[in-house]
């Protein structure tokens, strides 16, 4: 066997398929607002959505313990999960609340806003069968003394199947979880 024969043969040997990537977003989840309630005329800004490094990556992470994570080979994100949560923030506020006037960073309202929002994830991954949201939040109401307010909460949301996109469904319905927490706050101290 001639050189060009052993190296095409081993190239070829060499070359075997590879698995493709998938690709996941999270989705809004429409909950906590009855049919037919009054939109209201608030405007909520989302000032900022801040989730931790190890989850700055387009893999999904999960964790096999306490203080080991595991990022998925070919399962990725199809958006940087930051801009994701935030995009899913926004349109579940705006359902939940609901409002025609929530915005995100970093788009620039026109005049003042009732309400700002600050989001710092803490925690947004899976063990042991659940998604687990841990999130500190405050809302600021800028034209209105002593109505501002800083939490800390917590979500889970159990997988429903196997798989990365019962993992995507999952965090998108903690989301949802945190979202309507966040929407019945404003509608209480902005509401009739």
């Amino acid at each position: 066997m001639n050189v060009r024969t052993l190296l095409l043969v081993l190239f070829a040997g060499g070359c075997g398929s590879t698995e493709p990537s998938r690709f996941y977003l999270l989705s809004p989840v429409e909950t906590g607002v009855q049919e037919g309630a009054a939109t209201l005329d608030v405007a909520v800004d989302i000032a900022s959505v801040e989730l931790p490094r190890y989850l700055a990556t387009p893999t999904i992470v999960t964790r096999a313990s306490a203080n080991e994570l595991e990022l998925a080979e070919y399962d990725r994100w199809a958006e940087p999960l930051e801009e994701s949560f935030a995009r899913c923030l926004a349109e579940n506020l705006a359902a939940q609340i609901p409002t025609r006037n929530v915005s995100r960073a970093p788009w620039e309202r026109v005049g003042t806003p009732d309400c700002v929002l600050r989001v710092a994830v803490d925690r947004f991954d899976v063990e042991d069968g659940r998604v687990l949201l841990e999130v500190h939040w405050s809302l600021t109401y800028p034209e209105r003394a002593n109505h501002d307010m800083v939490e800390r909460s917590a979500f889970e949301a159990p997988l429903e199947n196997e798989g990365f996109a019962a993992i995507a469904r999952a965090m998108s319905r903690a989301l949802a979880e945190f979202s309507g927490t966040v929407s019945q706050s404003i509608r209480s101290r902005t509401g009739p």
